[in-house]
């Protein structure tokens, strides 16, 4: 379930200033304002990124795509990030165009394969 917040223009655009590019996603903006404000601690901010990273594959991704994430073990999104393309790509179940659904993905959540060792 999505949750959504109502912000005014003014708020958006200062939010807007702070996000960089192709790296950033709503939540990290808005974590790095808080802990700048000093309304949420380092530790704060670091145990609800690793929170997100538990969360399943299966709220982000199509059935096939989620299928062959299942068969090679792969449950949650910090699992995926672990991954590179080539490691992917030689999975059952698993070709070009689940490949390019989860790069869109990540890349909309700031996020990208090979970048997560935990």
């Amino acid at each position: 379930m999505s949750k959504t917040i109502r912000i005014d223009d003014d708020i958006w655009d200062v939010l807007k200033s702070q996000a960089v590019p192709l790296e950033d996603t709503p939540s990290s903006v808005l974590r790095r304002v808080f802990l700048k404000a000093g309304l949420l601690s380092q530790d704060q901010a670091e145990n609800q990124r690793i929170e997100a990273l538990k969360g399943s594959v299966h709220k982000h991704f199509s059935g096939l795509t989620c299928k062959g994430l299942d068969l090679a073990g792969i449950k949650t999104l910090g699992d995926l990030l672990q991954k590179t393309e080539d490691q992917l790509t030689k999975l059952k179940w698993f070709g070009r165009k689940s490949l390019k659904e989860i790069n869109d993905t990540l890349a909309k959540m700031g996020l990208r394969l090979g970048s997560e060792k935990l």
